[in-house]
């Protein structure tokens, strides 16, 4: 670190934080103008009287600045609606807010305030800023509006809110809202998936129609990337010398369920890069993938039971249920307050998104080595938001290094570890295919 940056650094360092609280009302500019008015005052008691006309000049630009904008927004009022009630995350919604003015004089500076950002709430909230609503109107305004997390928006009562004209004190009212938006989490393609066989389907019946990798032979074809070597045909391999494969029949029905963590305790981070955030992306893409193949789906969120019906309304209904749930996952008491049916524990495949801090609850509930999947987020890399410099050796999947043990970096005993949020899919692309093709 060269010398400018630690005069910087030391610069800008808080010594004392337990006397913010004492001299942070220095920094509005009210305080400055008061301080200006007083001396002006005094200045016009013991020196001159002519400094009394900066100092009413002070009072009244502190009268005007906090009663003003108050006074403005008594006769404004606003409605606002979205284009559409569904959208995924990071797509475009047009968003419509109707203003009244009903003062015989415009209003200037209005901004709509709160319910649209969801990753930090120190940052100020404002979706959109208006120059001028004219006198005795109805104006009509329209913008894009995209998600960055899931959930159902507005997230919050927005209000309209100004500052004219010095903005040293905030007036508004909040804005009836006709319709929301629910926004659901955003999935990614799964090209690979674990053979049928590994699905263990639920009834033993196979069809002539579908080609899967279980049940009788039904021909051979040239191997493509990503076939399992186990379905090899070695003496077609020889004979041809290229790498041919068995195609069987498929199963009429197979089975997934994905136990999703929902434990606050085994999650990280804030917004919609956290491990909660993620973990509910990737069961989604989970049930998406398997219930295209005509799978029965099945998610468990805690003590709850969803079944993902058959067709895209029942998918549909599914997501819908994703992002309605809470932003922090659900507590532990909120578990034992549900009524606790039975899980109904198929023969199909099982698959837990944990985190390593949730990971070892789930190990000790395994039973089969069929349950003995699971897709592991490090929960420490979706805490933080700089990487250090220790991480940014690549890797030769193109991902960002990992600060777990070695065992638990690689993806072995069919466990999946992610600890890269900003590449999460391809991480996840590239590891889920190492497993698949390993089964």
């Amino acid at each position: 670190m060269s010398i400018w940056a630690k005069l910087f650094h030391a610069a800008n360092h808080d010594f004392c934080p337990s006397a913010n609280r004492w001299v942070y009302w220095m920094k509005h500019p009210a305080a400055a103008i008061v301080f200006a008015a007083v001396v002006a005052c005094a200045a016009g008691i013991f020196i001159n009287p002519v400094a009394f006309v900066p100092g009413g000049a002070l009072v009244a630009t502190l009268v005007l600045g906090y009663f003003w904008p108050r006074f403005a927004m008594l006769g404004m009022s606003a409605r606002m609606s979205f284009g559409r009630n569904r959208a995924d995350e990071s797509e475009a919604v047009t968003v419509h807010l109707t203003v009244v003015n009903r003062w015989p004089f415009p209003v200037w500076g209005l901004m709509l305030e709160g319910g649209f950002q969801s990753a930090d709430d120190a940052v100020p909230d404002v979706a959109l800023a208006l120059a001028r609503v004219g006198a005795w109107s109805t104006s009509e305004f329209s913008w894009e509006f995209v998600a960055d997390c899931r959930g159902e928006y507005p997230l919050r009562t927005p209000s309209l809110v100004t500052g004219f004209p010095f903005g040293l004190k905030k007036a508004g009212r909040e804005v009836e809202v006709a319709s929301k938006l629910l926004v659901r989490p955003r999935t990614f393609e799964i090209e690979e998936l674990f053979d049928a066989a590994e699905t263990r389907p639920n009834d033993d019946h196979w069809s002539d129609h579908r080609v899967g990798e279980c049940g009788d032979m039904l021909g051979t074809r040239p191997f493509r990337p990503g076939d399992s070597l186990r379905r090899v045909h070695w003496a077609q391999t020889a004979r041809y010398d290229r790498l041919v494969v068995c195609e069987r029949q498929a199963s009429t029905s197979s089975s997934l369920e994905v136990d999703l963590d929902s434990d606050p305790a085994a999650h990280c981070g804030f917004g919609r890069d956290s491990s909660w955030e993620w973990s509910i992306r990737i069961a989604a893409s989970l049930c998406r993938a398997y219930h295209r193949q005509n799978a029965r789906v099945v998610c468990h969120v805690g003590r709850e039971e969803i079944v993902v019906t058959q067709g895209a309304a029942g998918f549909e209904r599914f997501l819908d249920y994703l992002a309605r749930l809470p932003k922090h996952g659900v507590a532990a008491a909120a578990e034992r307050a549900r009524v606790r049916t039975p899980r109904r524990h198929s023969e199909g495949l099982r698959i837990a998104v944990t985190t390593d801090l949730g990971l070892v609850r789930h190990e000790s509930a395994w039973v089969s080595r069929l349950e003995r999947r699971a897709v592991v987020l490090r929960a420490a890399a979706f805490g933080e938001h700089v990487v250090s410099e220790k991480q940014i050796a690549a890797r030769e999947d193109g991902t960002l290094g990992c600060e777990c043990p070695p065992e638990r970096a690689q993806s072995s005993a069919g466990h999946i570890f992610i600890d890269d949020f900003r590449n999460l899919s391809n991480q996840f692309g590239a590891r889920w295919r190492r497993v698949c093709r390993a089964a």
